[in-house]
């Protein structure tokens, strides 16, 4: 495991700076947590040494880019590097329990650090880097097995917070999943479920999260709170939903055709002069609703596609 602080940018711009945090990163090198040539770089240096790195897109986040830090696909990036320790960890199977735990509890402990501080995706990394030492546990004592489990339940609630704050709603739902589990009732899983949910746009399904946490914790408020919110966005969403088919038909041919036309014709006029030219090139009216006939099929699926 490699201690280093790490000025990362890209096109000039900074987009990671561990002195800035005052917390150095700690890297599982060769485990591919971060930029693959940044990896390969820490494998050749010296504790102590400091280094100007420069990472080409194969090497760094490929074409993808890496949205949670705003670098673009196919970016070079450029890192200041200063190596600071470099620890032997071992493999986790190979260590006993207690070290185990007390990795687990250091990385949520840095997590916690950094998600207070605003940086959600080292956060995050360091709250994954927490569940790899929760994850190879075996022949547990009774005793064991509900330190761990606690512990477990701790960690899928620190990932799924970070992880809707990047976005990330499949994680939020997988890490949900994984907490009521161990803890079919917890106020705090059932609230991400419906978040994520809420932010998928499958706004039934959030609601129906919203009313297990009620009727699991009647008196939670936040709870009562969020519902009341994807109910005035599933209001919010039918209304424009409305209006959106309302100026679809309304054009469609046939239903108060003239005034529709005459109307538009006027408002036309009143936004800007017309010019007579460009207007006897314009396609007759049966033309105009020829062209309706057609297009409003092939485009009623296309919306519907746009607005679910």
């Amino acid at each position: 495991r490699a201690r280093a602080h790490v000025v990362g940018t890209c096109a000039g711009r900074v987009f990671e700076d561990s002195r800035a945090r005052g917390l150095p990163l700690e890297f599982l090198v060769g485990r591919g947590n971060f930029a693959q040539g940044l990896d390969l770089a820490l494998a050749e240096m010296r504790v102590g040494e400091r280094a100007s790195v420069s990472v080409d897109a194969d090497a760094g986040w490929g074409v993808e880019g890496n949205r949670a830090l705003s670098v673009p696909g196919s970016a070079s990036l450029e890192y200041e590097v200063e190596l600071l320790a470099v620890t032997h960890e071992g493999e986790l199977w190979d260590m006993v329990f207690e070290r185990k735990m007390e990795g687990a509890e250091w990385r949520r402990a840095r997590g916690v650090q950094l998600f207070k501080q605003g940086h959600v995706y080292f956060a995050h990394e360091e709250f994954l880097q927490g569940q790899r030492y929760l994850a190879y546990m075996l022949e547990l004592t009774d005793e064991q097995a509900v330190v761990v489990q606690a512990a477990k339940l701790t960690s899928d609630l620190n990932c799924a917070a970070s992880a809707l704050k990047l976005g990330l709603e499949h994680d939020v739902l997988k890490f949900g999943k994984a907490a009521l589990l161990v803890d079919k009732k917890n106020a705090k899983a059932l609230y991400r479920m419906a978040q994520a949910h809420a932010a998928l746009g499958d706004i039934p399904r959030a609601l129906e999260w919203c009313d297990g946490l009620l009727l699991a914790h009647p008196g939670d408020a936040e709870g009562a709170r969020l519902r009341t919110r994807i109910e005035r966005r599933a209001e919010e969403l039918e209304r424009k939903r409305q209006r959106f088919f309302k100026g679809m038909f309304s054009a469609a041919p046939g239903a108060g055709e003239g005034e529709g036309e005459a109307a538009g014709e006027a408002e036309a006029r009143s936004l800007e002069p017309v010019d007579r030219r460009e207007s006897q090139q314009q396609p007759q009216g049966w033309i105009r609703r020829l062209l309706r006939s057609l297009l409003l099929p092939a485009a009623l699926p296309l919306a519907l596609a746009v607005l679910a």
